[in-house]
């Protein structure tokens, strides 16, 4: 049985069908109506032609949940079209992505889907994206000046924020600047995830004073210095490592995404302890990842159709604050509301995502080598 509750376990058909008819603004192929009856609906979408795609999704969190949900009932209504879906993640199958462009062009891996700016930056090099229109995909109007991009190849829907995890117990005057990071008063109990550079506050750091243009050799000044002086306790390479660390109090305080402050405190909860974890937005702006969505340009003409339909489908407002519920995340979509026990945390209010800083991908993609090598030298082998 399908609730009629939108927080409930699966999307609405009610609330669906009535975002795939006049409220979403027809996103998929001009003219085309109201989804009033299976029949309408596959005289329509691509002509009644089979079509079969394949979208993107991430593996894991619960995030590949509301794109099958949508697939499923558009799939009900519309029984010419098939949509396959890969779960997965960026690091590992965004190569796999391009490696398939380059050898055939024209039968892409993927044809739509989620994807990070760092691959939406290495897929405009290769050429990858169809720029979205805003007459088949008008709900990215909806999106928060800080997810909607100039090269107009993808729109964010939701974000991951970067700020501030600590330890309750030993920080009573929580960080309130990512100058904080570098406070007497947490030295010697500050870890850092090793180069990763949204997660380890560097880029935070980089754009506190300017969002325009990252202050790359004043932050690694200021982390060089701070190596010296030893206000890090250590390197971290996972999120579990870096959980135990904060949760023993051997550190007080890392930058972190700070939906797993949250996700850590239910579990402990959940376990019958305290919740032991705190977090900041820094006065600056949280530094934010945004989920891009967006569309591969080797779609034939009845694979868009139905790719910016579901596009223009995943930025509805409810669609949104289901699937950032669900997953965590932040919504950058107006309107959209997580739901529950969420709602009442201060991270996933709308002007965390209006004052987010985004980083530029591209300068972090042709400049992640050479910034390894100066944090090996300049901040690593430094270390007290």
């Amino acid at each position: 049985m399908v609730s009629e509750r939108y927080g409930s376990s699966a999307l609405s058909r009610r609330r669906l069908l009535k975002s795939m008819g006049a409220g979403s603004a027809m996103a998929c192929g001009a003219g085309l109506s109201p989804l009033l009856g299976a029949a309408s609906a596959q005289a329509q979408v691509a002509g009644g032609r089979p079509v079969r795609l394949t979208e993107f999704v991430y593996l894991g969190g619960n995030q590949p949940q509301v794109p099958r949900e949508l697939i499923a009932q558009y799939q009900a209504r519309n029984p010419n079209v098939q949509v396959d879906v890969l779960e997965g993640n960026n690091a590992r199958d965004f190569p796999k992505i391009i490696a398939q462009h380059r050898i055939d062009p024209k039968n892409p891996l993927v044809h739509f889907g989620h994807f990070t700016p760092d691959s939406i930056a290495k897929g405009m090099l290769e050429d990858l994206w169809l720029k979205l229109d805003p007459a088949k995909v008008p709900n990215m109007a909806l999106a928060v000046d800080s997810l909607r991009f100039p090269h107009g190849c993808s729109v964010g829907f939701g974000l991951w924020a970067v700020g501030f995890v600590y330890n309750k117990k030993f920080v009573k005057e929580p960080p309130v600047s990512w100058d904080d990071l570098f406070a007497p008063r947490f030295k010697g109990r500050v870890i850092l995830f090793d180069y990763a550079w949204l997660i380890n506050g560097f880029m935070g750091v980089a754009y506190a004073n300017s969002r325009k243009q990252p202050a790359i050799d004043a932050a690694f000044e200021k982390y060089a210095k701070a190596a010296r002086d030893g206000q890090f306790l250590a390197m971290y390479t996972s999120n579990q490592q870096a959980k135990e660390i904060l949760a023993r109090g051997d550190a007080w305080m890392a930058p972190q995404f700070l939906n797993l402050a949250v996700t850590w405190n239910n579990d402990e909860v959940q376990r019958g302890a305290d919740a032991p974890f705190g977090y900041t937005v820094p006065k600056e702006g949280a530094v934010a990842s945004p989920n891009d969505l967006a569309i591969m340009k080797a779609c034939t003409p009845d694979q868009r159709e139905v790719a910016e339909y579901l596009t223009n489908l995943s930025l509805d407002p409810e669609v949104v604050g289901r699937y950032c519920t669900l997953t965590s995340t932040i919504p950058g979509i107006k309107g959209a509301k997580v739901s529950g026990k969420l709602s009442e945390e201060p991270l996933f209010q709308p002007s965390v995502a209006e004052n987010a800083i985004i980083q530029d991908s591209d300068l972090v993609a042709t400049k992640d080598s050479d910034w390894r090598q100066r944090w090996d030298r300049e901040v690593k082998s430094v270390m007290k």
